[in-house]
């Protein structure tokens, strides 16, 4: 079987390196198409020893998306005639999903971004199968809902679930944190996808910051991880950590509070409380936040920190999210497994 993984967001690689790994060691073949973004696809894919494909990166605004389109689909279609692949996993991707429509490649993609709905039309007509979680909110309609498989995983799982990942507790000393210190990672988000118009959040600017990471500042260590320049003066709270390494990190955060719906739900996978500081939401955090009480949406960024200040202050803060993580396990599947044996035995609808 020759799989073809397309990535376009650091979260990505973390959600497809044990599936391609797994495929691998049974004997078959992956390669992978990529569209940097961040800076971190590259390093990421590099650090875990996989070859890959470039097209054009991420780009932001509206009509610099738009007019990269037909140039990235070119480029798909010259990746896909290269590899010649029986199928393509990936997230909803015009580009790719125009390629396999004139190779007839069959397409799957994983989708749990309501709000992205530009790339979603753009890709669902010519995918094969759609999976999302069982707290995706979207319908797709009747003619599309056939393709639709609703399961009970997330993606962070395919590589937070205890089955595929054990923390390193050294990163404290890597990164000169006390063995016992509260740490609360803020992050801050470029709001340059097609989805992010009119987004609202955590402000970037020093002037509105400062006094929210100072506040925190009384109860824990804060690090900012952020997509965007460091505000000039905050440089000594910027994260500074091999990429690959994050989730190490995350695991041992007391809290986190930021505008990236991923690492929230990444925080959840890990027990690890969450603060979702956004005026959007997603169904995934709903889920979590409903059926698991794992974290909390907050559009109004004042009331996220009395949040955040409150929860910092429950000195049985994690052992009860561990117990609460551990109830969202029993209910999820291994989202690894169920990958490879989808790609080992897929059959073309």
């Amino acid at each position: 079987m020759r799989v073809l993984f397309d990535i376009a967001h650091p979260a990505n690689v973390h959600f497809f390196k044990h599936v391609m790994w797994e495929l691998r060691r049974m004997g078959h073949e992956t390669a992978i198409t990529i569209r940097e973004r961040e800076g971190m696809i590259r390093p990421l894919l590099d650090a875990y020893g996989f070859e890959y494909m470039e097209m054009l990166p991420n780009q932001r605004g509206l009509l610099r998306k738009a007019s990269g389109v037909p140039i990235n689909d070119i480029m798909a279609l010259r990746c896909i005639h290269e590899f010649e692949p029986d199928l393509i996993i990936g997230r909803a991707a015009p580009y790719i999903a125009h390629a396999r429509a004139l190779t007839r490649t069959p397409y799957v993609i994983y989708e749990d971004t309501e709000v992205a709905t530009m790339n979603l039309m753009l890709s669902l007509p010519f995918t094969t199968r759609i999976i999302v979680h069982t707290g995706y909110q979207l319908r797709f309609g009747r003619l599309l809902e056939r393709k639709v498989d609703r399961i009970p995983a997330y993606k962070e799982l395919a590589c937070l679930h205890p089955n595929w990942f054990t923390p390193d507790p050294n990163i404290r000393a890597e990164m000169g944190l006390g063995r016992d210190e509260k740490i609360v990672l803020v992050r801050l988000s470029a709001r340059d996808s097609s989805h992010d118009f009119g987004v609202s959040g955590l402000p970037h600017a020093k002037r509105a910051l400062m006094p929210i990471v100072k506040r925190l500042e009384e109860h824990a260590r804060v690090l900012i991880t952020s997509e965007l320049e460091m505000p000039e003066g905050m440089e000594e709270y910027a994260m500074d950590i091999e990429p690959h390494r994050i989730h190490d990190l995350m695991a041992e955060l007391s809290l986190y509070v930021g505008e990236g719906s991923t690492m929230a739900a990444e925080a959840a996978c890990l027990g690890v409380p969450w603060i979702f500081v956004s005026n959007q939401t997603r169904g995934q955090l709903e889920e979590m936040e409903r059926d698991y009480g794992l974290g909390f949406k907050i559009g109004d960024r004042r009331a996220a920190i009395d949040k955040a200040v409150e929860l910092l202050g429950r000195e049985d803060l994690l052992a009860e999210w561990q117990s609460r993580r551990a109830r969202l396990l029993e209910d999820k599947i291994d989202f690894v497994r169920y990958l490879v044996d989808l790609a080992v035995g897929y059959d073309a609808p």
